[in-house]
C-alpha cells in the first residue's frame, strides 16, 4: 500500500523535503492519525508541535487535504486511508485588508488608501 504525502510552505521547511511516500502494510487499516504517526517516524520529526494537539485532532494552523477534500470535513484524522490516496498538508494562510466593505469593488478599495 502506498500513500503519497506531499508538504507546503513552512511545513516543508520544516520536513526538509516537498514530499514522501509511505509504504505501508496492506492487510493493516489506516487513519489520518496513523500516517501522521508514520511521517514522524519514518523522518525522525516531531510533528506533534505543528500538525497535531492533545485530543488527536489536527492543529488550526495546518490544513489536511485528502483526495482533494479537507479531512476535517470528513472524519478527521480518524479518515480511513486507503492504497494510492494522495495527501497535501497545507499551513493555513491569513491576512487582508481590515476594513474591508463588500459595497465596494476591489479598485475603490485600492484607490482610498
Amino acid at each position: 500500500m502506498a500513500v503519497r504525502v506531499r508538504f507546503f510552505a513552512n511545513v516543508k521547511q520544516i520536513m526538509g523535503k516537498e514530499e514522501v511516500t509511505l509504504n505501508l502494510t496492506p492487510s493493516k487499516r489506516y487513519r489520518m492519525k496513523d500516517i501522521l504517526r508514520e511521517i514522524a517516524r519514518s523522518e525522525n520529526k516531531d510533528l506533534s508541535k505543528v500538525l497535531v494537539e492533545g485530543q488527536g485532532r489536527s492543529r488550526g494552523t495546518v490544513r489536511i487535504v485528502l483526495n482533494g477534500k479537507v479531512v476535517h470535513s470528513l472524519d478527521g484524522l480518524e479518515t480511513t486511508i486507503k492504497d494510492g490516496d494522495q495527501i497535501a498538508i497545507f499551513p493555513l494562510l491569513a491576512g487582508g485588508q481590515k476594513s474591508y466593505c463588500p459595497n465596494r469593488t476591489g479598485l475603490d478599495r485600492l484607490e482610498s488608501h
